[in-house]
């Protein structure tokens, strides 16, 4: 058998200045490297995302009603409940995946990390993140 070996692309400038590598889970409760997401601050953070994929489609909609008056009770909750689901995806998706933040962490300081890296969430980790909520929700419901 002949040995074999992997070969590992490293750039010069990592092995001149070694990242520090610390195991522990990040963003835990007492982690002195990133604040530590208190109750209250969640609490507001969830309300404040909650009032704007709720309070935006809605004003929409109140404005499409004002514009072509005789839009059906129906019709309105179709566009509300389509326009809460256009910016629950585009907040909690794309928002907190460009900044790490969704509009009401960004307002209350909070941040998403992956535990693993402490770095920002991959595009599908959010994807299903988001997917789950809903399946939750779901469930919560029935």
């Amino acid at each position: 058998m002949s040995p074999t070996a992997d070969v590992v692309s490293v750039r010069r400038r990592d092995l001149r200045q070694p990242v520090p590598v610390d195991a522990r889970p990040r963003g835990k409760h007492a982690d002195p490297r990133y604040p530590s997401p208190t109750g209250i601050r969640q609490v507001l953070s969830f309300a404040i995302d909650l009032v704007v994929h709720a309070g935006v489609p809605g004003a929409v909609a109140y404005a499409l009603d004002m514009r072509e008056p005789g839009i059906t009770n129906a019709q309105f909750a179709i566009i509300w409940a389509a326009g809460f689901v256009a910016m629950s995806i585009l907040d909690r998706i794309f928002v907190q995946w460009a900044t790490q933040a969704t509009i009401g962490k960004a307002i209350t300081a909070l941040r998403v990390i992956r535990d693993d890296t402490g770095e920002r969430p991959t595009l599908g980790m959010l994807v299903w993140q988001w997917f789950f909520g809903v399946l939750g929700i779901f469930a919560f419901l029935s």
